[in-house]
């Protein structure tokens, strides 16, 4: 684990990226985004569970870190599916205040750019002014609390820059 800075945790994860990659570029290709820009991984998409896998690791994470957590009857542990490419970028600055107490994003594939700024994560304060970039890497896990404003921003490249957010609700956690 690294602190990136008091709220932004990252962790390197060994799970199927092969295979969370062509089962969420398949639905992607399928889906009909109504709203949003993100799409659920469900366990119909799912018959290996490396998804249920992965939220369980991000939970143990967050147990770890933040535990012990006790789960909101509300909480889901669905995974939700975020592409971007050249041809495709649904972007926008948001946080996860309402759906979650901790939310993760894994990188399940990042593609080589050749621009500083394609494909990286901006984090913002709450006027939405740019605090920091984040530039993920596949295989990497970043975990931080559901207030935090962020924005992933498009790759121009015809392969796809997947990643996976988990979000994790909790009774009485310190931040709320």
């Amino acid at each position: 684990m690294k602190a990136v800075n008091p709220i932004f945790y990252k962790f390197k994860l060994n799970v199927d990226t092969a295979k969370m990659y062509a089962i969420a570029v398949n639905k992607h290709k399928n889906y009909v985004y109504t709203r949003g820009n993100n799409f659920p991984i469900t366990p119909q998409d799912d018959p290996d569970n490396v998804f249920d896998n992965l939220y369980q690791q991000v939970f143990d994470r967050a147990n770890m870190l933040f535990g012990p957590l006790e789960l909101d009857a509300r909480n889901s542990r669905t995974c939700w599916a975020y592409l971007t490419n050249k041809d495709f970028y649904r972007g926008g600055i948001h946080d996860h205040m309402r759906t979650s107490t901790i939310t993760s994003v894994f990188y399940v594939n990042v593609p080589k750019t050749n621009q500083h700024r394609e494909g990286v994560l901006s984090v913002y304060d709450q006027k939405e002014v740019e605090m920091f970039t984040y530039t993920p890497v596949a295989g990497e896990l970043i975990m931080f609390p559901n207030y935090l404003k962020h924005q992933p921003h498009q790759v121009f490249t015809d392969e796809y820059r997947v990643s996976i957010n988990i979000e994790i609700r909790c009774k009485d956690v310190w931040w709320i």
